[in-house]
């Protein structure tokens, strides 16, 4: 049916299609559709902690065997401007004042853990953190 089956045979799925992970976004529920569907089913991971991945991971293996994509952030994360910061609050009062919502619990970053970083401390963070994952116990895929 594919002119090109190399991505279908490398990834072990049925349609040449990937899931994106959209953090914040996708769910498990999503994951295992597209897995049922015959595609690579993605899990966003980056706001999750290891014990968070761990249950997903165990949901989605409940409802299927199709492979799976665990997506992870490889990005340093920018430092806080507390100035600009402040001009957005400020920027956003009226809508945080028609929904009832208090400027000062506003995230002052985006919850998307890189794993990455600078320096030999960043770098054993992120060895650290991999190994948690890898006790997830689940057949994945490389990140595509």
């Amino acid at each position: 049916m594919w002119a090109d089956t190399s991505l279908i045979e490398l990834l072990n799925i049925d349609i040449p299609i990937i899931q994106s992970p959209m953090a914040g976004a996708a769910d498990v529920e999503l994951a295992v559709a597209v897995c049922e569907a015959g595609g690579l089913g993605s899990l966003p991971c980056a706001m999750l902690s290891p014990e968070q991945i761990r249950d997903q991971v165990s949901q989605l293996r409940e409802a299927t065997d199709g492979p799976l994509n665990l997506n992870f952030f490889c990005h340093n994360a920018p430092e806080l401007d507390v100035e600009d910061h402040t001009r957005w609050l400020s920027r956003l009062s009226k809508f945080y004042d028609e929904y009832g919502l208090d400027p000062a619990q506003a995230p002052r970053n985006a919850g998307r853990a890189g794993l990455g970083g600078r320096g030999a401390r960043s770098r054993r963070k992120a060895r650290a953190r991999l190994r948690r994952m890898r006790k997830c116990s689940a057949p994945t895929s490389a990140c595509v």
